[in-house]
């Protein structure tokens, strides 16, 4: 991209495990739009990072994982109402749409047609930008609603095995207990009992 005169500012965050290589061809290729210098920063300093760029890297290689997960920095990327390009997978359908991201092969060469066309075109960073933050807010929303039914639902089983561990305990303390229930469970005093709310007689 530098040499077809491409005006952009690229910032590569972080030290991975290629990183050495990675830092060789970018001297190597000596490059002066791209800033590489291994830094490791927090996620409140990542966000930020985020926020102040235009364009966002995904995932791209040929590992099983690269093709067969969505990365966290995607989720990171959207979450920021950011333009995200990453590599072409079908897991990506399983949660975003066609128009939430920008999709390319896994070469060079694609990246930069993508990262180009976007380059050229403002309008469509703020639409794809758009589209992704309202796709995550939808995401999120849908697991947050289904974690707290799932919660729910978690209580409900652990209050009524409690209970039921206490009802078996007075069972064997307290032979009325079940009578006392009963009457506690309908209207009307109790002939019987006399002291408990339930039915005529128990």
């Amino acid at each position: 991209m530098e040499k077809n005169n491409i005006s952009f500012e690229a910032n590569v965050i972080g030290k991975g495990q290629m990183y050495s290589e990675m830092k060789k061809l970018h001297n190597d290729l000596n490059l002066k739009q791209v800033s590489m210098n291994g830094e490791v920063i927090n996620e409140n300093q990542l966000s930020d990072m985020i926020r102040e760029h235009d364009i966002i890297l995904g995932i791209f290689g040929e590992s099983e994982k690269a093709k067969s997960v969505i990365p966290n920095k995607v989720y990171q990327s959207t979450a920021c109402k950011k333009c995200t390009v990453t590599m072409k997978s079908d897991v990506l359908k399983e949660f975003y749409n066609e128009e939430d991201l920008i999709t390319c092969n896994n070469n060079p060469e694609s990246l930069a047609n993508a990262l180009i066309d976007l380059i050229n075109d403002k309008t469509k960073i703020e639409t794809i930008s758009q589209n992704a933050y309202n796709q995550f807010n939808k995401i999120y929303f849908e697991a947050q609603a289904n974690f707290s039914k799932y919660i729910k639902e978690i209580d409900g089983s652990l209050i009524f095995s409690f209970l039921k561990s206490e009802i078996l305990k007075l069972l064997t303390v307290d032979p009325i207990f079940p009578t006392r229930i009963i009457c506690s469970l309908t209207s009307g005093p109790c002939k019987t009992c006399n002291k408990y709310r339930g039915r005529t007689t128990c």
